[in-house]
């Protein structure tokens, strides 16, 4: 079996505050190695936990997080495009690329490489 490439995967998890809701944002970072050698990185929202709403916890639960979310899209807050907009502050491509500075990005090649080489 060869290796022709590798992948890191991260969970990073920010705490957020759109208004009086609060929650965990957790977002997947994969690290790979691009076609020119340059490791690259792509940024994906994968959960939200901790969620209250001034003060209140919301169950973590799908249904009652989309009463929530339905309940006040109705009224004109749409807290899903506001939490998008306030983690996008704090996770994107470019500061989750910010990870990969020049000690971890030579780590990252040396880890990519002994992996095909290993295996």
């Amino acid at each position: 079996m060869k290796v022709t490439a590798a992948t890191l995967m991260l969970n990073v998890e920010n705490k957020i505050e759109v208004g009086p809701l609060k929650l965990n944002v957790i977002h997947q970072v994969c690290f790979y190695e691009g076609k020119n050698g340059e490791i690259a990185c792509d940024v994906d929202f994968m959960d939200q936990t901790d969620i209250t709403y001034m003060g209140v916890p919301i169950d973590n639960g799908y249904e009652n997080w989309k009463k929530f979310i339905n309940f006040h899209k109705e009224m004109g807050i749409d807290f899903d495009k506001l939490i998008d907009e306030e983690a996008a502050k704090i996770v994107n491509n470019s500061t989750a690329c910010e990870l990969v500075d020049e000690y971890r990005y030579k780590k990252l090649h040396e880890v990519f490489n002994a992996c095909k080489e290993d295996c």
